[in-house]
């Protein structure tokens, strides 16, 4: 097919869906808030790819219509052309190690490797993302990175709409494949496109407070324009995410629980039957060079400071479903102004290597802290408005290990870090209200007095490892964790924290991609707190009123235990049956240990 008639034809394809678009949305109250994005998106692309050309491949050969005999592939960032019948373990050397996803070009007018070509400061960034950035779209546990080493039976998907076989659809990254080779397409020339479907089911159904269950999900679609790709100019990345949650965080307060069960029920999550859609992130990314690396726009901290660490291409704190663990460490969010996902606010980021590798990294960010950073109503609520303070994180991160956890040196990640609040906020006794009901009654916080205090501040330190790869198949290993918070304790209500974890990766014969984890959080609560109540009169602490009875509780500590494994029949599916042991629920010894059984599945469009 030539250019010409390929460009044009793409060109009206995009109008059309451009126009469908518009209309498709334009009686969704739920989702209008993205017809400025789909005016923007769409706008980019149309106006972007009449620009390209057909480039030649260095062999000579154009790339609609490659040499007999050869196959390319591509990472979204480099081509490899590889003849038939080559040993897996030549294609693992081509592409690192295999820490990169194979994709099938679809025929088009393709770019060549002489336009957009691999640097060093693209591959420090490939490799950064494993130790000391997060995933752009976080689903849950990530996708893991197929093996491309000896006895790899992987291969890309096909360019075709549906999949050849029922087999063939287990194996494709993606439940929605290649698109027809539109996917692959659009990705080369700059366009990456991603959803997923999470959900989870818990319920208690032992001890704890009284036996409820909770179910709560979350759809998300990102786009990533890359606009050395796109526009033929090294501009950097912009990166846009939305997400919608349904559900209730009601199963906290039924246990009780400091923090959630479950990781995507807050943050977004509304009262049953209501959709809660919201801006994640809009903002550009640029590496200026192997040294330096900044993202300025709609953002949340999550994503670059006291983060997880991936392994296996996966998150690897979100090998779990409790909400202390995954995501980050909690209490920084509990006592700061932390910005987590899946909020966002205008805020930024530098970070410096200061090796030009990923051995080191030197972070610093700052963060726009909004009164109404959780509300519902600040679904689009771009800029400054509401805007109460600054949340400015610092990070110094040490990374080793190889190309990939596949083979070479096992991964090592430490990172310290600390921040500064600049907001003025409440003392510690503005957080006695989170005990009110369990620890002692309601009409007792009439007698709290918090006092008004400037710029608190905390710490964090963050280790993990793989200590251990199996020797017979590399797609097998084992990683641990660990993590302590601190926070001040002038305003923190949990000024220390903890989080422990192991995750081995392949379990039985044949299920080298399914996960055994188990993991632990420690939460202390602030020892003023814990004496406030133990101050108070006894007379106050045999009330009766609101249905209370039975005494004061101090709180002190609340510990909780997972153990989950994560069935992934196919790359794009995962299935996680948990069960979680919540000890001292509420941090108080008022109710037994709370036993917490849950699902969680997720896919990969």
């Amino acid at each position: 097919m030539k250019k010409k008639s390929l460009d044009k034809r793409l060109i009206v394809y995009l109008k059309i869906c451009f126009l469908f678009t518009l209309y498709f949305l334009k009686g969704w109250r739920v989702l209008c808030i993205q017809r400025r994005f789909v005016l923007f998106f769409w706008g980019i692309v149309a106006v972007s790819l009449p620009v390209h050309q057909l480039h030649a491949d260095p062999s000579g050969a154009n790339l609609e219509n490659p040499p007999p005999n050869t196959t390319i592939y591509s990472d979204g960032e480099e081509e490899i052309k590889v003849k038939p019948h080559k040993k897996s373990s030549e294609l693992s050397s081509a592409l690192n190690g295999g820490s990169r996803h194979l994709r099938s070009y679809a025929p088009s007018s393709s770019t060549n490797s002489q336009l957009f070509s691999q640097d060093d400061a693209s591959v420090a960034m490939k490799r950064e993302t494993r130790a000391f950035g997060s995933m752009p779209l976080p689903i849950a546990g990530g996708e893991f990175a197929p093996y491309l080493g000896p006895g790899s039976t992987y291969e890309p998907p096909p360019a075709t709409w549906l999949p050849r076989s029922f087999p063939a659809w287990m194996d494709q990254d993606t439940v929605t494949g290649d698109w027809g080779g539109w996917r692959s397409w659009l990705k080369n020339r700059g366009i990456s496109i991603g959803g997923r479907w999470l959900m989870e089911w818990n319920g208690n159904v032992g001890g704890g407070r009284k036996h409820s269950g909770k179910f709560a999900d979350e759809e998300a679609i990102s786009v990533d324009l890359d606009m050395q790709k796109l526009l033929g100019v090294h501009l950097g990345t912009i990166h846009y995410l939305m997400t919608m949650r349904q559900g209730s965080t009601g199963l906290m307060s039924a246990i009780p629980s400091l923090d959630s069960v479950q990781e995507i029920a807050g943050g977004g999550t509304t009262t049953p039957g209501y959709d809660f859609t919201r801006l994640t992130r809009l903002s550009w990314e640029m590496l200026w060079n192997k040294y330096v690396r900044t993202e300025i726009g709609e953002m949340n901290a999550e994503s670059d400071f006291e983060q997880s660490s991936s392994y296996w291409g996966a998150n690897l704190y979100c090998q779990f479903v409790n909400n202390g663990i995954c995501g980050m460490p909690q209490s920084i969010a509990m006592n700061s102004g932390y910005t987590w996902y899946p909020g966002s606010s205008p805020g930024g980021y530098i970070k410096i290597y200061p090796t030009g590798d990923d051995k080191w990294l030197v972070s610093a960010g700052i963060y726009a802290e909004k009164s109404n950073f959780g509300a519902t109503d600040n679904y689009w609520n771009l800029g400054l408005g509401n805007a109460t303070g600054a949340f400015v994180p610092v990070q110094l991160g040490w990374h080793k290990g190889g190309s990939s956890d596949y083979e070479g040196p096992l991964q090592a990640n430490i990172k310290i870090g600390a921040y500064w609040d600049s907001r003025w906020v409440k003392d510690v006794y503005s957080q006695l209200p989170t005990f009110a009901g369990n620890a002692f009654p309601s009409s007792a916080l009439i007698l709290a007095d918090p006092k008004q205090l400037r710029s608190p501040y905390g710490a964090w330190i963050q280790a993990d490892g793989m200590i251990e790869r199996d020797g017979k198949d590399p797609r097998r290993g084992l990683s641990i964790f660990g993590s302590f918070t601190w926070g001040d304790p002038r305003d923190s209500v949990a000024p220390y924290f903890v989080t422990l974890g192991l995750v081995r990766k392949g379990t039985f014969r044949n299920r080298p991609n399914d996960t055994i984890s188990i993991g632990s959080k420690m939460l202390w609560v602030n020892d003023q707190l814990t004496q406030w109540v133990k101050d108070l009169p006894q007379s106050v602490c045999d009330t009766h009123q609101y249905g209370y009875g039975g005494g004061c509780y101090a709180p002190h500590m609340e510990n909780l235990l997972e153990i989950n494994y994560g069935w992934r029949p196919a790359p794009w599916l995962l299935i996680r049956p948990n069960i979680q042991f919540e000890f001292s629920p509420g941090a108080t010894n008022r109710y037994a240990t709370a036993t917490i059984v849950g699902l969680e599945s997720g896919i990969t469009f």
